[in-house]
């Protein structure tokens, strides 16, 4: 069985383990899971053949404690948090591209890898939304041979406010969105990032409903903003099986 290693950002403990939940929900007939987390300063982030050895991919989950902009003061804690985060990974980052190693990055890591590679992050309020949206696939997507596995147009859970608003030097757009222009990236030949989630479907957007309806748009019916998401929902399982 293929090993991956999911590299988490949180500091919220309940948040941590829920993620965990649904990754291995998702994935943990098709791969043995590792779980690392961005803010442990005790692990090798500067030498980041250590930290990849034995790992047949790297997968950079979301998070909902941390954003690169947020439309958050300039001074607020919580993007100083995000930065230094970022200068951690950005070794790890720049070596999966480099040795070609399958990686995958979901929501803030999408994010995350766009800022390392020279993109930027804004909060801009045309592209932040929750709830499912139809995500279709370029042209580029569409020959791409792991993204061209699915269907021209898939729907997808999204929950984010920030967006990559300036693509890095390299990355190719495989798949874009009415309200997300970046849905999907790809540097080099093995590793993808989207913005939208594909660890978690709309049984689970619907529980966070059921938690804080108020981060929901109270416009229209729960039944129009959350959709299944089911060839989203296999993403996960084929860049194990097709890409690591």
């Amino acid at each position: 069985m293929k090993k991956i290693l999911i590299i988490q950002s949180y500091k919220d403990v309940a948040n941590a383990e829920e993620e965990r939940r649904e990754y291995l929900q998702v994935l943990g007939s098709h791969a043995e899971i590792t779980f690392a987390s961005s803010i442990d300063d005790s692990l090798s982030w500067n030498t980041p053949a250590i930290i990849v050895t034995g790992y047949d991919g790297i997968i950079f989950g979301g998070s909902s404690d941390f954003d690169f902009d947020g439309g958050r003061v300039p001074n607020d804690p919580v993007l100083a948090e995000s930065r230094a985060i970022l200068e951690r990974l950005r070794p790890l980052i720049a070596y999966l591209l480099e040795k070609d190693i399958p990686c995958l990055g979901i929501c803030f890591g999408h994010q995350l890898i766009a800022l390392a590679q020279g993109g930027s992050v804004q909060d801009d309020l045309t592209q932040n939304k929750i709830g499912t949206f139809a995500v279709t696939l370029t042209e580029a997507g569409k020959r791409d041979t792991f993204f061209g596995l699915l269907p021209p147009t898939f729907m997808a859970q999204y929950d984010h406010k920030d967006s990559v608003v300036l693509l890095p030097q390299g990355a190719v757009v495989l798949g874009v969105g009415e309200r997300c222009r970046n849905s999907v990236l790809r540097y080099g030949g093995r590793c993808y990032t989207m913005q939208f989630h594909v660890e978690f479907s709309d049984v689970e957007m619907r529980a966070e409903y059921r938690s804080s309806s108020e981060r929901f748009p109270s416009d229209r019916p729960i039944d129009e903003i959350l959709r299944p998401s089911p060839e989203a929902s296999t993403i996960l399982p084929l860049f194990v099986e097709r890409v690591c």
